[in-house]
């Protein structure tokens, strides 16, 4: 068995079977949230982020509100959604290198 057949990445729900190059490529537009419906789709933005240095926050569509997106339009973050993408109120420069990854704590609001 080659590196690459140990290597791959299977999406549960789907049974698709790819490496991590072969996600598909996502432009960020830095600085950028983007709403995934799955771990899985997670996975080409945090390749997109590891390629360019590109500042992005990644949430779980389950867990954005509309007051956190909001939020995250004020603090100048481009929202990336499947039904389009709403620039920040407020532009801003993108911090480099940086990856935010939003979960929940006890109180079930995203941090």
């Amino acid at each position: 068995m080659s590196a690459v057949e140990r290597n791959r990445l299977i999406d549960v729900a789907t049974g698709a079977e790819l490496t991590w190059s072969e996600l598909p490529a996502q432009a960020i537009p830095a600085p950028a949230a983007v709403v995934v419906g799955s771990s899985f789709e997670a996975l080409s933005w945090a390749r997109a982020h590891a390629l360019t240095g590109a500042e992005l926050v990644i949430v779980a569509e389950a867990r954005i509100e509309e007051n956190l997106r909001a939020e995250l339009v004020d603090a100048g973050f481009s929202v990336v959604e499947p039904s389009g993408t709403t620039a920040p109120a407020n532009a801003r420069a993108a911090e480099p290198d940086r990856l935010w990854l939003l979960t929940s704590g006890s109180t079930g609001r995203p941090k």
